[in-house]
């Protein structure tokens, strides 16, 4: 839709188990991935999955523009629009952790980390 390569680097499977926990981590990278190509003029996507012992991580990663200071203010995480806010609320229906790295002029990293067994 957008043209932009986007490549999926599975350093440990995915498998999250609990069906309604993998529709939510599906919704956060596909709202993650829609920013991306909406909003930071990025010309390459990326997207991890990584595991320890203990947690299950997402990490999805654009060479954009990085989120604007007026975004960053413009809801109550500090965090962005709309899209963003409900990205933290199915991060906490499903107990996972959302964090963001913003690196101005360089792009945009979302990292999404459950707990597994």
């Amino acid at each position: 839709m957008y043209g932009i390569p986007c490549e999926i680097l599975f350093q440990a499977p995915a498998d999250i188990g609990e069906q309604r926990v993998a529709n939510q981590v599906f919704r956060m990278i596909q709202e993650a991935v829609n920013n991306a190509a909406k909003h930071s003029g990025a010309s390459k996507i990326s997207i991890q999955v990584s595991r320890d012992k203990s947690h299950l991580q997402f990490r999805v990663e654009d060479n954009g523009k990085g989120m604007s200071l007026k975004a960053a203010h413009s809801s109550p995480s500090g965090m962005g629009g709309v899209g963003i806010q409900i990205m933290e609320l199915r991060a906490r229906t499903i107990g996972a952790q959302l964090t963001f790295s913003n690196n101005q002029g360089s792009g945009t990293i979302v990292f999404i980390t459950i707990g597994h067994a």
